[in-house]
C-alpha cells in the first residue's frame, strides 16, 4: 500500500484499481476489453496510472506483461529502485481475488472516475461563483453542459468502433444462434413483456426463469443445457414470492426430475426498487450480475429501476428512460445475457386500451421483441374459450422466433401457469434450434 494514499487521493478506489491491474498480470488476454473501456485517467493515483500506462506500452511493443517485467519499467519511468518497482508489481498481483472479477474492479473504476470528473465540474462552478470570468451566463451554462455531456458519453456507450468492411465483417461475425431458450431467446436479446393488471405477465416472465433453470422449454419441446438465471423481483413481498416460488419449484422439479438444481437460480429482492439513474445503485446492480453471471436476467417491474417509490410520473422522460437502457445494455454486453422485462401498460381502461408500454416511447423501439398477453385478439374474451389468451404484439419482431399464437392458464398442480395452445409435437419439429 502506499503511504498517505487515502488523505491524498480520497477519491481512488485503491483495492479495485489494484485488483485490476492484478488481473491484467495474471490473465494477459484480459488486456484488450479492459483497454477499450478504461482509459489511462480513469486511475485515480498516480502509481497506479504509471503502472497501467507502463502496461498498455509493453503490449504495444509487443513485450512481456509480468510482474518482473512490468516493475522492472516502472522503475526506470518513476526513477525508483528495480526491486520497489517489482515488489509494488507483486503486491498488485497478489492483490487479484479473482480474474473473473475483472469486469467488476474495471466498473468501478470507472465509477469513481466519474465521480472526480463530476467533482471538478462542481468545483469549476464554485470558482465562477466566487471570482466571475467574464464569461455570459450562456457561455458557462454551454460549458458545464458540454463538460457533462461528455462524461455521460463515455459512461454510456460512447465506445471508438472502428469501421469494417463487409468482407470483415461477414468474417468475424458468427451466424450460428446460441440459443438461452431455444427457438425462442437468444444471448443478448432483449424481450419486454406488456400486459394489463392482473393479465399474468409476471407468471409468464417467472415460467420462462424457471423452465430456463431446470433446462425446459417452457412451452414443451425438447430438454437443452439448464441455464443460470437472476430473477430480479422490485415490486412484491418476501412472503408472497416464497410462496408463489415453492409452486415454481415444484413444477420445475416435477418436469425436469434429476436435471433440477434449485440453485441456479439466484434470487434478488428489492421490493423497494432501485434507481440505477445513482452511481451507487448502478454499481450495485453491476456488481450483481457480473458475480452471478447469469445467461438470462429476468426484471420486473421495470419502471422501479429507476423510481424507488413506485411513483410513475417520471416515466415520460426520455433522457431517464434512454439512461436506464444504456445501464441493462452494458451489462447485457458485458456478461452475454438475454434480458426479458415485465412492464405495464399505458393508462386506460382494462384489456380493451392498447397495450403499449407506459412512458418514454423509447420503450416501444428498445427490445428486439415485444409481448402483450390479451383475452383474445380483439381485446375481449372468447366465449367458447373463457381461458385462451392471445399473445400479441405491441412492436414488430426483428427475427422470426417461435412464441404460440395463444396461451391458456395451466390447471394441473404440477403444470406451468402457462400453456401453449399449439400442440407439444409442434415445437418437437424445431429440432435444428435445439443444441
Amino acid at each position: 500500500m502506499v503511504a498517505g494514499t487515502n488523505r491524498q487521493h480520497p477519491f481512488w478506489p485503491e483495492a479495485d484499481e489494484k485488483a485490476l491491474l492484478g488481473a491484467l498480470f495474471l490473465k494477459a488476454n484480459l488486456l484488450d476489453s479492459v483497454r477499450s473501456e478504461v482509459p489511462v485517467e480513469a486511475f485515480g493515483h498516480p502509481r497506479t496510472r504509471d503502472t497501467y500506462e507502463q502496461i498498455l506500452r509493453a503490449d504495444e511493443e509487443g513485450k512481456a506483461i509480468d510482474p518482473a517485467s512490468i516493475g522492472e519499467r516502472l522503475a526506470r519511468a518513476r526513477g525508483i529502485e528495480r526491486k520497489d518497482g517489482i515488489a509494488w508489481c507483486m503486491e498488485l498481483q497478489e492483490s487479484c481475488g479473482a480474474t473473473s472479477r475483472a469486469p467488476e474492479y474495471a466498473a468501478t473504476v470507472l465509477e469513481w472516475y466519474d465521480i472526480r470528473r463530476l467533482r471538478n465540474v462542481r468545483g469549476e462552478l464554485e470558482r465562477l461563483e466566487d471570482a466571475p470570468s467574464g464569461e455570459t451566463l450562456d457561455e458557462v451554462r454551454s460549458g458545464i453542459a458540454e463538460r457533462l455531456e461528455e462524461i455521460e458519453r463515455s459512461r454510456f456507450g460512447a465506445r471508438l468502433y472502428r469501421p469494417e468492411s463487409l468482407t470483415e465483417f461477414l468474417a468475424s461475425t458468427p451466424r450460428d444462434y446460441d440459443w438461452v431458450i431455444p427457438g425462442l431467446l437468444e444471448r443478448k436479446d432483449r424481450m419486454m413483456v406488456v400486459a394489463g393488471e392482473g393479465g399474468g405477465k409476471s407468471y409468464l416472465l417467472r415460467q420462462l426463469a424457471f423452465a430456463a433453470a431446470a433446462g425446459l422449454h417452457p412451452f414443451g419441446g425438447r430438454r437443452y443445457t439448464p441455464r443460470n438465471v437472476l430473477l430480479i423481483d422490485l415490486e412484491n413481498g418476501r412472503k408472497t414470492m416464497a410462496r408463489v416460488f415453492e409452486r415454481f419449484w415444484e413444477t420445475a422439479a416435477n418436469l425436469a426430475r434429476a436435471d433440477w438444481d434449485p440453485d441456479r437460480i439466484t434470487i434478488l429482492h428489492r421490493p423497494e426498487g432501485c434507481n440505477v439513474l445513482t452511481i451507487e445503485d448502478r454499481a450495485w446492480l453491476r456488481q450483481v450480475c457480473q458475480t452471478v453471471l447469469p445467461d438470462l436476467i429476468v426484471v420486473g417491474p421495470l419502471y422501479k429501476l429507476w423510481a424507488p417509490s413506485g411513483n410513475r410520473a417520471g416515466d415520460g422522460g426520455e433522457d431517464d428512460a434512454r439512461r436506464v437502457a444504456g445501464v441493462l445494455d452494458e451489462i447485457r454486453e458485458t456478461v452475454g445475457c438475454a434480458v426479458v422485462m415485465e412492464h405495464h401498460a399505458a393508462k386506460g381502461g382494462g384489456f380493451g386500451r392498447s397495450l403499449s408500454p407506459v412512458g418514454s416511447s423509447l420503450w416501444m423501439r428498445w427490445p428486439e421483441f415485444g409481448l402483450t398477453i390479451e383475452p383474445d385478439h380483439d381485446g375481449s374474451p372468447d366465449p367458447d374459450n373463457p381461458d385462451q389468451w392471445f399473445l400479441g404484439r405491441f412492436r414488430g419482431d426483428r427475427e422470426p422466433r417461435q412464441w404460440p399464437r395463444h396461451l391458456r392458464r395451466g390447471t394441473g398442480s404440477h403444470e406451468w401457469p402457462w400453456e401453449s395452445v399449439t400442440p407439444t409435437a409442434r415445437h418437437d419439429n424445431y429440432a435444428a434450434v435445439y443444441e
